[in-house]
């Protein structure tokens, strides 16, 4: 079971209440991975728990999942991504295993506190920096619908193919490098699929 999938499930669970956290205090097994739990207190009680996932018993490679049961409020964190929803960082994770690596530590847009950079590559290399407001299905989906594939070929080979090649296209003819883009497109709905949030 992938990562991804793991915390997926795991955070299902903890969601539907499937999950008794009284019951892992010390390191125990949870779908193959040990988990340890503490409890999360204040001044008048306890009000959640966080869990601590060692990845195949590796106590160097750990994940945090933060359950406020009284806010119902799930987060992961780690030294990758950071903190975030546990929503946001299933997606992250996924985008990840596709080859989309998130590149901001910070939001990209202040007014959007869950907006991220993504950096991928399409297969004739072009570097592709994609910008969301969140890291939702939702919001991929829009960059695809807004991606126009004329419009960005256009930019590249306006001033003739010398200019697009003196620009760093590696294309010899317009209709390459439309296939690059359109081949790209398919790639990111295909991603944007595999997105569960």
């Amino acid at each position: 079971m992938k990562q991804y999938q793991f915390l997926n499930l795991f955070c299902k669970n903890i969601k539907s209440g499937k999950f008794d956290d009284k019951k892992y205090r010390c390191n125990k097994s949870y779908y193959g991975n040990e988990i340890e739990t503490m409890p999360t207190f204040c001044s008048y009680g306890t009000i959640g728990f966080s869990a601590t996932i060692y990845w195949g018993g590796d106590i160097h490679e750990q994940t945090h999942v933060h359950y406020d049961w009284e806010f119902d409020k799930l987060e992961i964190e780690d030294d990758v991504f950071g903190r975030w929803d546990y929503k946001d960082y299933i997606n992250l994770l996924i985008l990840d295993e596709y080859s989309i690596t998130k590149e901001n530590s910070e939001p990209v847009w202040k007014e959007h506190t869950r907006s991220v950079e993504l950096e991928t590559y399409t297969d004739g290399g072009e570097d592709m920096i994609i910008c969301l407001e969140e890291p939702t299905r939702e919001r991929l989906q829009e960059y695809i619908d807004g991606f126009d594939i004329n419009e960005e070929v256009i930019l590249w080979w306006r001033d003739g193919e010398d200019a697009a090649h003196k620009n760093g296209v590696p294309f010899d003819n317009i209709r390459d490098h439309y296939d690059d883009y359109n081949n790209f497109l398919k790639y990111i709905q295909k991603v944007c699929k595999a997105m569960p949030y």
